[in-house]
C-alpha cells in the first residue's frame, strides 16, 4: 500500500511540510531572484480558463491537502489509542 510505504519512510506531515516549505521557497526565489513568480501552467477548455500557476504551487497546494488527511489521521490513531488506558486513582 503506498499510503503505509509513505507513513512508514518518513511520516505523511514530514512530506506534506517538505512539499508546502520547498514550493514556498521556490516561489520566494523567483520573487527575490526575477522580481516576480513566475506561472507557467495554464490550463483552459473552450472559453474557460483556470488561473496560470506553476509547480511550487501545486506542491504547496498537495502538500496542504495532505496536512489535513494527516490530521485526520493522527486524530483517529490518537482516539483508538486512547480508549480504555486510563486508570482513574
Amino acid at each position: 500500500d503506498v499510503r503505509d510505504c509513505l507513513l512508514d519512510c518518513a511520516g505523511l506531515g514530514h512530506i506534506a511540510c517538505g512539499l508546502v516549505l520547498g514550493g514556498g521557497l521556490g516561489n520566494l526565489w523567483d520573487r527575490l531572484a526575477l522580481g516576480y513568480v513566475v506561472d507557467f501552467l495554464s490550463v483552459h477548455y473552450h472559453q474557460w480558463y483556470w488561473p496560470a500557476f506553476n509547480v511550487a504551487d501545486s506542491a504547496i497546494s498537495v502538500g496542504a491537502i495532505l496536512l489535513v488527511l494527516d490530521s485526520f489521521y493522527t486524530a483517529q490513531e490518537g482516539t483508538q489509542s486512547g480508549s480504555g488506558d486510563s486508570k482513574n486513582g
